[in-house]
């Protein structure tokens, strides 16, 4: 969620809202475009000699006029393991094939277990993707509630919880989005000890060498500028 204001955004468009798919990178080249700068910044992975763009797409012609120029995104992947596609008839589909039981989160940040799903559709949060007990109580292990052989399926339009999996429902629908999703190959381009040089990066810790957290829990960047270390949380 995220919203626009100033000068810039059109007066019939001012207060309304817009609920086309984006993702979080488009918001570089869409500020990059509005500055006039060049938001180019290719990558060559050595491994397989192919370059690779930014992820990101200018949408601001999209937020300005959304008549004429309909969101730039039909396909979203959001992880390795889920996606989420506008089919251009009003449903928003996320498909998931790998995701645990997590907890629910109120506005303040901390953490319940919803005793109705004790099962839910996300692995946010908590300790490994569960807490080991609420108000003393145990909570039930850690279970995949979405998989490859059992996907969940929502319509995060009319179903923006996500409570109601629709995938035996519309197995089309499923099949269509396994198959856009194994299209797509991740990549992560690989940090020099040249761009690393500017960071301090948590050392990592424990059985898993998983990196200690800065971000009061929660997963963040995995560095910290090192000109901007006062702002860690030890």
């Amino acid at each position: 969620m995220a919203f626009v204001a100033g000068g810039l955004v059109p007066t019939a468009l001012r207060g309304t809202v817009n609920d086309m798919l984006l993702h979080i990178t488009d918001w570089y080249p869409t500020f990059a475009a509005l500055a006039g700068v060049d938001p180019a910044d290719d990558w060559l992975d050595p491994a397989t000699n192919l370059t690779h763009p930014i992820d990101g797409i200018n949408i601001w012609p999209s937020l300005t006029d959304p008549a004429s120029n309909p969101g730039p995104r039909g396909w979203l992947p959001t992880t390795e393991r889920s996606i989420h596609w506008d089919d251009g008839r009003g449903h928003m589909w996320k498909l998931i094939i790998d995701e645990k039981k997590a907890n629910r989160f109120h506005a303040n940040g901390s953490q319940y277990l919803d005793t109705a799903h004790p099962c839910l559709n996300s692995s946010r949060g908590g300790n490994g993707g569960y807490t080991p007990t609420f108000d003393g109580v145990a909570v039930p292990p850690s279970c995949t509630v979405c998989s490859v052989t059992s996907p969940c399926l929502f319509d995060v339009r009319a179903d923006p919880s996500e409570y109601n999996n629709l995938a035996e429902a519309m197995p089309t629908i499923v099949t269509v989005m396994v198959a856009k999703l194994a299209s797509y190959i991740p990549y992560v381009p690989d940090m020099t000890p040249g761009n690393l040089a500017c960071y301090t990066c948590p050392p990592a810790s424990g059985a898993t060498g998983r990196p200690q957290l800065w971000w009061q829990g929660f997963s963040g960047p995995c560095c910290k500028p090192k000109n901007d270390m006062a702002q860690v949380v030890t």
